[in-house]
């Protein structure tokens, strides 16, 4: 229930198609927010595999745009957000992605789930910065915090690029990535994105 099954052949000539049946998981699988914002209008932002959807904060419909594929949001850097509900981003193992295009460079959140104040280590958030360098933090706002920092000059403006960061529970392992590909890895030590 809920997966398609492929067959595989390797003749790209052939019309039919024949070979050993394999099967692929959904992309859906384990996910707890996919916004895409295609939407146009409203400040609702809606996620497509559960019903906690994202409110947009400080925004008009002026800033829902044309996008890498399909709509996207335009964040002014300031005070534009949007606010998922409390239960999307509590996890103890999570990966965070999205196709960003910075119109300038400074510092500046992508997404994060982060406590006010001394959070004992809990928390997450990723970000770049003025230097285009990547980053990926668990940790509160204060307090003791491990992140991630990518080299510099990893983007540059009016480009668009696609960010990811991981986190694994297990081998605590903390991971940036750039366009599919691995730009740093570290680990995390004690610090739990849950919190």
């Amino acid at each position: 229930a809920g997966r398609t099954f492929y067959f595989g052949s390797t003749d790209e000539t052939v019309a039919g198609v024949s070979g050993d049946l394999f099967q692929v998981a959904s992309v859906t699988d384990g996910l707890v927010a996919h916004l895409r914002f295609d939407e146009t209008t409203g400040t609702t932002a809606v996620n497509e595999v559960s019903t906690s959807n994202g409110t947009l904060n400080n925004m008009t419909n002026a800033d829902w745009v044309t996008g890498k594929f399909g709509n996207a949001l335009d964040f002014d850097g300031s005070n534009d957000y949007v606010e998922l509900p409390k239960d999307v981003g509590e996890l103890e193992t999570l990966t965070v992605s999205v196709w960003l295009k910075p119109t300038d460079l400074r510092w500046g959140v992508i997404a994060s789930k982060v406590p006010a104040g001394n959070s004992g280590g809990k928390g997450w958030m990723s970000r770049f910065t003025s230097a285009s360098e990547l980053r990926f933090r668990l940790g509160g706002q204060s307090g003791s915090n491990n992140e991630v920092n990518s080299d510099v000059s990893q983007f540059t403006t009016g480009n668009w690029f696609h960010y990811a960061a991981s986190f694994d529970k297990i081998t605590r392992i903390g991971k940036v990535y750039k366009n599919g590909g691995v730009v740093k890895t570290q680990n995390m030590g004690n610090r739990s994105p849950a919190g």
